[in-house]
């Protein structure tokens, strides 16, 4: 993941660094070529002197040039006068024209034409025009290259100012809980970023009627269910005292349809209260020892019905948790242990600090969850196997749905592998220890 900001001053420096470098590079070769003409004109114009010197005093001519310019006339195969500088020289010999000649270990530009029957030779050392020109040139460019840093926080300054919206925005976003479906508030957004929000508060309006209406389904189904299913429990249990029905098939079979029924409609209004924001908004510290001991103490009567065994492995932890949520899945997860292992078999359950979260360990000795379906057993209403479960439990899809729900509130996480220890399951449920409300 990058950041925006990040990038378009990325781009916007590369930009401006290479169109700096290349206006200072362009300037500077310009100004080379622009002092080459101005070098070359001044030769003709040195050289134009002293054709009409000779023209007017005769060939042999003493000019006072600086010592960083020399000229030579060559005619019948020898030099005939000089400048003082190249007076004991042999003739240069260059190409008629422009031209670059060495001379006393340095480059000088020359310039020759014939003329009087001969060749008149007019050079400057290029060295020294060159230093200074450069000296002129880099003291014109170097102030562009100072300007970089200035640019550059000039442009990181625009670039908050106007990415400024967009972060107020995700900021927005990101404080806000995962069922507040509120409109997004910004002051002052761009023209292009009111289009977003205004799209978002649309979705998001349609996200929380959805959300309300499934709240208010299940809640509803579930209260209005809540009765007359307790009714026919009742009904049922009076009926067993009949000794032609209590060993029926059928009967047996209704008997356990409104158990499951029952439970369903118990699971729904649990997942309806753990998806309450307000209802869960409550934390207090808990004593995870107590916690596990009392809903063990609450299931042992169906754990000894079954002949299992459990051991509760767990020093004095406590943590920072909605008591309601964290009985839920702590309760589901423990159900699902005892469902699930055979009787006679063995349930674990152990608690261990690690760092600032507590990690929760639920193992049995039961069928456990084959891989492929460990990431699915988390949604609702899903079974591994449906009715045809190796263990021929049949559940209501809901318990793990209402853990991982649990977790989400409190920033927990889960696990599902193989028990070392027992081979069946192993639920590790990871909690902090202090949860920000």
């Amino acid at each position: 993941m990058y950041s925006l900001s990040r990038l378009v001053f990325s781009l916007l420096m590369v930009v401006l660094v290479i169109g700096n470098f290349y206006a200072a590079f362009s300037g500077y070769r310009q100004g080379l070529d622009i002092a080459e003409d101005m070098l070359a004109e001044r030769l003709r114009q040195k050289h134009q002197l002293l054709v009409g010197e000779m023209q007017e005093h005769g060939v042999e001519v003493d000019h006072p040039f600086v010592e960083e310019t020399l000229y030579q006339f060559y005619k019948h195969d020898e030099v005939q006068f000089a400048s003082k500088n190249a007076k004991e020289s042999i003739w240069l010999a260059p190409q008629p024209g422009l031209n670059f000649v060495a001379f006393e270990g340095y480059r000088w530009r020359s310039y020759s034409v014939d003329v009087e029957g001969g060749t008149l030779l007019v050079a400057e050392r290029y060295d020294t025009y060159i230093n200074v020109l450069e000296k002129l040139l880099v003291s014109a460019v170097l102030p562009l290259v100072w300007m970089i840093p200035l640019i550059a926080i000039a442009i990181l300054l625009i670039i908050r100012i106007g990415l400024k919206p967009l972060t107020n925005m995700a900021k927005a976003l990101s404080t806000r809980s995962d069922t507040d479906f509120s409109p997004i508030v910004i002051e002052r957004p761009t023209r292009e970023l009111a289009v977003v929000i205004q799209s978002l508060n649309h979705l998001l309006a349609k996200l929380g009627a959805a959300f309300d209406r499934e709240q208010r389904f299940a809640s509803y189904a579930a209260h209005e269910l809540r009765s007359p299913v307790t009714s026919m429990k009742l009904s049922l249990h009076n009926l067993a005292t009949s000794p032609l029905l209590s060993e029926n098939s059928s009967y047996q079979t209704l008997q356990l349809n409104v158990e499951r029924m029952q439970n369903t409609i118990e699971q729904l209004l649990l997942l309806a209260k753990i998806g309450d924001e307000q209802a869960m908004a409550s934390r207090e510290s808990l004593s995870l020892q107590d916690v596990l001991a009392e809903l063990i103490a609450g299931m042992y009567s169906r754990i000894e019905t079954r002949q299992q065994s459990i051991e509760l492995c767990s020093d004095e932890h406590h943590l920072t948790a909605n008591r309601f949520a964290l009985e839920g899945a702590l309760s589901n997860l423990l159900d699902n242990a005892i469902k699930y292992t055979p009787p006679g078999g063995q349930i674990l359950v152990s608690v261990k600090q690690r760092h600032q979260a507590i990690d929760i360990v639920v193992e049995d000795s039961g069928p456990g969850i084959p891989g492929q379906d460990r990431a699915r057993v988390f949604e609702r209403f899903y079974r591994v196997g449906a009715d045809r479960h190796n263990s021929g439990v049949k559940g209501t899809g809901l318990g793990l749905s209402i853990v991982a729900q649990c977790l989400f509130i409190h920033g927990g996480d889960i696990q599902l592998s193989r028990s070392d220890t027992l081979g069946g399951l192993c639920v590790r449920m990871t909690l902090p220890q202090e949860v920000k409300v």
